[in-house]
């Protein structure tokens, strides 16, 4: 993050993870924090703990189907979870917020998954555009919101 600019919000999954690093910026800031639950990770349904190798086994099917395209990627809903077509709905009232704030700088702290999904809602990119984008920890996405552009910045874990 630049030094010298307010942050005007800070937005979190409800998610430890996620509520954790939120409230060291929060106390670093300054910043209103508000825990939503619409920030959380795509729900990942009969997925839910299980180690990535072992759903790809279980869930064969599901995973093939996801395999596809990027369209599939983006409809096929986990086994009693959700797509991340539904996720972007569901965020949808969250994006529209933003978009009609007035507030100079918002922090979001979410997921991976769900991540692409308010970035798309953010910018208008296609969630199938970004739906094998791959974020990495300690990656901050900045979105300019009135040009729509998405930059990327690397945390140095020396600061």
């Amino acid at each position: 993050m630049r030094r010298g600019i307010r942050v005007g919000r800070i937005i979190t999954s409800p998610l430890e993870r996620a509520l954790s690093t939120a409230q060291r910026i929060a106390d670093a800031t300054n910043a209103p924090l508000e825990v939503r639950e619409e920030a959380k990770e795509l729900h990942l349904g009969q997925l839910e703990g299980m180690l990535i190798s072992q759903a790809q086994t279980d869930y064969a099917d599901c995973f093939t189907q996801r395999a596809q395209s990027a369209e599939a990627k983006v409809t096929t809903p986990y086994p009693n979870g959700e797509s991340p077509g539904q996720a972007l709905q569901r965020i949808k009232p969250l994006t529209d917020e933003i978009l009609a704030s007035d507030e100079e700088l918002t922090i979001i702290v979410g997921h991976q998954g769900v991540n692409r999904a308010i970035r798309s809602g953010l910018t208008g990119e296609p969630l199938e555009s970004l739906i094998f984008y791959n974020q990495e920890h300690r990656e901050v996405v900045e979105i300019d919101l009135p040009s729509k552009t998405a930059l990327l910045h690397h945390i140095d874990s020396s600061n």
